[in-house]
């Protein structure tokens, strides 16, 4: 066991972290092993360790597992605990495993999902043999492939795109072409995020030397969406839909 390095804060794609360095993925040490949880995947990908857990807002878990070759499983909310790692926005947090493969994925998953009575956001509901669910679906997979994202990219990464696409048709999946709206969602997701981590830690991050991209991001989209909305708990209904005491109460 050891600690892994990840962009500050917990906040960023860049996998880049301002006191501990750049995080390069072991595959070509002259790009990036993305972030947050950039150091989970570049040691996962690297055979250092046979799995790492890692921490998901909008893409932190997956983005590393993309860009160094490896399984990334962000879970749904509540089915893994919290407890025992340092909240960057309350309601958005997820936490998952990223492994070499999806085996392994199911195997860790296993161990890490179920009720925690130390964590208030997990579910009350049982724990299914997620290695057992790999042995085929009842129904073809469908899959939804957006065109629009593959027309930029490097040529061989693309490349492996559409190979992927070819095989997972003769694995017996239904490939649909969908289109992904690029509109507010992204940004929403954004400000709220923001707002949540600005209401946990703003005193914080207003006090203390964190670099100017994740201070300047926090502060200003949190701030600004708190003074407007006048989110200032920690379990406030504007900020969590969810009126719920404990996720997975009837």
């Amino acid at each position: 066991m050891g600690k892994a390095n990840m962009n500050k804060f917990a906040g960023g794609e860049s996998g880049d972290n301002p006191d501990f360095g750049k995080i390069k993925t072991p595959w070509n040490l002259d790009f990036s092993a993305g972030g947050s949880s950039g150091g989970s995947g570049a040691m996962v990908a690297a055979g250092l360790v046979p799995l790492s857990v890692g921490t998901d807002n909008g893409g932190s878990i997956r983005i590393p597992a993309a860009l160094c070759g490896i399984v990334g499983f962000k879970p749904t909310f509540g089915r893994v605990s919290l407890d025992g790692i340092f909240p960057r926005a309350y309601t958005f947090d997820h936490a998952g495993p990223l492994t070499r493969s999806v085996e392994d994925s199911a195997i860790a998953l296993q161990v890490l999902a179920g009720h925690d009575s130390d964590s208030e956001t997990t579910i009350r509901k049982p724990v299914p043999d997620y290695s057992k669910a790999l042995g085929g679906a009842s129904t073809p997979l469908r899959v939804g492939f957006d065109r629009k994202f593959a027309e930029f990219g490097h040529p061989t990464v693309l490349d492996c795109v559409e190979k992927a696409i070819k095989k997972l048709e003769q694995l017996g999946a239904s490939i649909r072409e969908v289109t992904i709206p690029l509109g507010g969602g992204i940004s929403r997701c954004r400000v709220r995020t923001g707002a949540r981590t600005f209401i946990e830690h703003g005193g914080d991050l207003a006090s203390a030397s964190h670099g100017i991209h994740i201070r300047g991001r926090v502060m200003a989209n949190g701030r600004g969406t708190c003074s407007r909305r006048g989110l200032h708990s920690r379990h406030s209904t504007a900020a969590s839909p969810s009126k719920a005491p404990r996720a997975g109460d009837e």
